[in-house]
Parts: structure tokens; C-alpha cells; sequence
């Protein structure tokens, strides 16, 4: 079987589509099916704040996301194998009405797992006082005039991003980079877009912070 992997995927186009009668769905789910005499299948998918969509596509050849006038925001799948899997990562429009087209050989199954999540991005204005305790900790060492380098040793040691429990069910997840003199930014972040990072005082730490459900699992991207 043959697998393919798609990363956060962004952006908008104009390009018109037409939708099927959709089904209902979820934030989780696992369903399966056979494709209609269109090889077309539709899923109405619920309303959200600043969210990622996991999901795992089989028997799927052509996937589009459309908006609630069936406009094409995105494709997610373009000729794809027929007998293929795929893992896909991605955002949808906040608070807006959305659906999934799949599309594949009629009358031939299909199956579709998935599961939202909803995120809670720190303000995107840069931040006076990081709020991560390690952070703050690390702030008060740099204004003693102490240096960055046992931050980075365990950096290294422990692996980035840094993760802080928050509570519960969330996690503080903080990017890093280190030794930039200008922009870094996030490419693919929990909030769905690319963000920038910011300075902690004149350190060589570059930071960005989010808290997120503490299952998420996400790919991302650093660059200058």
C-alpha cells in the first residue's frame, strides 16, 4: 500500500467547485463507505475557532476543501492512488462553513478518520514578558547579566519544541531559535498561519509560545 504524507496546509483559492450533498460530521470519527456512481463522497465539516485537522484518507484519489458558497479553498489530494493511504495536516477557515470533498472510483470503498482540534494561540502582538515559567526564569538571569548558555545545553538535551504543562488537558508548547538577528517565524503554526517569533530582551533566544490540547501532535517549519 502505498502512503503519502501532506504538512499543514494554508491558503485559499478561487477556483469553483460544486459539492455533493454532504454528510454531517463530527470533530472525531471514523467512517466508510462506497463511492456514489460520481466516485463522489461530502462532509459538512463543523464550525471552529483557531483549530488543526487530523486525518487519515484511504481509497481516495482527489480531496478538496470548500467553503460554504462550495468555492475550492484548498486541495488537499490531487491524483492520488487509488489504493493509497494518506495522512493529511491541516487547518480550516476559523469560524466559517466548510466542507470535504472526496472523490476516488465509483463504487469502490473508501474510508475516513479524522479528529479537530480547537487551539489556544497566545496574542500574536509581541509579548512584554514571555510567558513561560522557564522563560521568566531565564529573563530574570539575562537582566543579572548572566549568559543563555545552561538554557540551550538543556535545549538541547530535552529537544524543541519546549513543552510545560499547563493543566490537565493542555500543554504549553514554546518554539525556539536561536542566535537571529532579525525575524524568525513559524511556518505551519497551532494557530494555522506563520508567526513571527520573538526576542527575550538582547538574548540570543528567540521564542514563541502556545498553549494546545496535550495530544497535539503537529509538523512545523523555523525560517528567517
Amino acid at each position: 500500500m502505498k502512503r503519502v504524507w501532506s504538512g499543514l496546509l494554508l491558503g485559499i483559492g478561487a477556483l469553483p467547485a460544486v459539492a455533493a450533498t454532504c454528510e454531517q460530521s463530527s470533530r472525531q470519527g471514523d467512517v466508510q463507505g462506497k463511492f456514489d456512481a460520481n466516485g463522489e463522497v461530502c462532509f459538512s465539516l463543523p464550525e471552529l475557532g483557531e483549530n488543526y485537522v487530523s486525518a487519515t484518507l484511504n481509497g481516495v484519489t482527489d480531496a478538496r476543501l470548500l467553503d460554504g458558497q462550495n468555492r475550492r479553498i484548498r486541495t488537499l489530494i490531487e491524483n492520488g492512488p487509488a489504493d493509497g493511504e494518506h495522512t493529511l495536516l491541516f487547518a480550516l477557515p476559523v469560524k466559517q462553513n466548510t466542507s470535504l470533498v472526496l472523490h476516488g472510483e465509483a463504487g469502490k470503498p473508501w474510508r475516513f478518520q479524522w479528529r479537530m482540534k480547537e487551539t489556544s494561540p497566545l496574542p500574536r502582538v509581541q509579548m512584554l514578558a514571555p510567558v513561560s515559567p522557564t522563560l521568566k526564569a531565564l529573563a530574570n538571569v539575562i537582566s543579572a547579566g548572566g549568559s543563555t548558555e545552561a538554557f540551550w545545553q538543556a535545549q538541547r538535551r530535552q529537544g524543541t519544541p519546549m513543552v510545560e504543562p499547563v493543566d490537565a488537558n493542555h500543554k504549553r508548547v514554546t518554539f525556539l531559535w536561536r542566535g537571529a538577528r532579525d525575524n524568525v517565524f513559524i511556518l505551519g503554526s497551532p494557530a494555522g498561519d506563520h508567526d513571527p517569533l520573538f526576542r527575550l530582551g538582547n538574548s540570543d533566544v528567540w521564542f514563541r509560545s502556545y498553549v494546545v490540547p496535550a495530544d497535539t501532535v503537529m509538523q512545523y517549519k523555523l525560517g528567517r
